[in-house]
This record gives structure tokens, sequence and C-alpha cells, in this order.
């Protein structure tokens, strides 16, 4: 038996094939939001004069009364030291660095992971609510100043939000 297309079926027809398409474009735009914030952001990060490797020859100093909180999208540090630190670089896993101007005594900073590079200028795969993949666990925080190169000195992991 066949089914003669009326007005309002061709209008039904009509909504329904609207429908399946605007589901479909959402999910493609939306799949590649989600995927590309976790994933491929770190691929396509803008390039940054800073992105070096970790020094081969490194002198290991002191762990200092920095304490560092590793959160999703952040790390926040403060200066427990009766020591002011000039321009220098923070270290993350020994991987990813990023320059600080400088670090006064008792001052707290809050640094974005995402200004965090390595020497590919990859950045550290953080978490938050649009992550794709598990973020990487903060273990080792250390400081090296552009006054003496290759002497790291650590910092406290107080606490890291990265699961």
């Amino acid at each position: 038996m066949m089914k003669c297309l009326t007005n309002r079926n061709t209008r039904d027809l009509a909504r329904r094939l609207a429908s399946a398409v605007l589901v479909t474009v959402g999910m493609m735009v939306g799949g590649g939001v989600v995927g590309g914030a976790g994933g491929c952001a770190q691929q396509h990060a803008a390039d940054v004069d800073y992105a070096r490797a970790y020094p081969q020859q490194v002198t290991l100093g002191p762990t200092l009364d920095i304490q560092v909180f590793g959160r999703a999208t952040t790390i926040e540090l403060t200066n427990a030291t009766a020591r002011e630190f000039g321009p220098s670089t923070i270290w993350l896993n020994a991987l990813y660095a990023m320059p600080i101007e400088s670090l006064e005594i008792g001052e707290s900073l809050t640094l974005p992971l995402a200004g965090f590079r390595n020497e590919f200028n990859e950045t550290i795969r953080a978490g938050g609510f649009f992550a794709t993949r598990r973020p990487d666990r903060l273990v080792l925080v250390q400081i090296e100043e552009d006054a003496s190169p290759g002497t790291m000195l650590g910092m406290i992991v107080v606490a890291s939000d990265a699961k």
C-alpha cells in the first residue's frame, strides 16, 4: 500500500530532516570544540621564545620554603623564604618552563598552566571542565634564576588537584 504525501506529511518530513541535520551539525561542532580543548590545543599553541629543553647539566640546590598548589588550570605559589628572586624560570616536572619577572619575599603568584612550554612548544596537560584526557600530575617544581643558569632550587608541592 502506497501512502500519498499530503501537505501535512511533507511538513512532518521536512521538520524531521531539519532536526536530523541540526543534531548532526551540532554533534560535529560540539565534538570539535570539546575535542580541541583538551588534546589539540597543546599541539597548536602559539609559539613562544622561551620554550626550551630542561638543561642537560644541572646543579641541584636546596629545597626552598616555597609552597606550590596545583589547581586544574593554574599553579599557586607563595614565597615563604627570606629571599627574593629576580628574573627566573619556573620549571614543572623537569619538562615545562615559564619565565617570571620576580618573586618577592612573601609574594604569592598564580600562573596559568597554559603558559608553561616544553622544548617542542607543547603545554602541560591541564585539567578543567573541557579536559578530554587525564591531566599531568604535578610532582616537581623548581626555580632557575637567570643569574645562575643550570642551578635548580626545589619547591614544595603541597597539593595537586590533578587526579
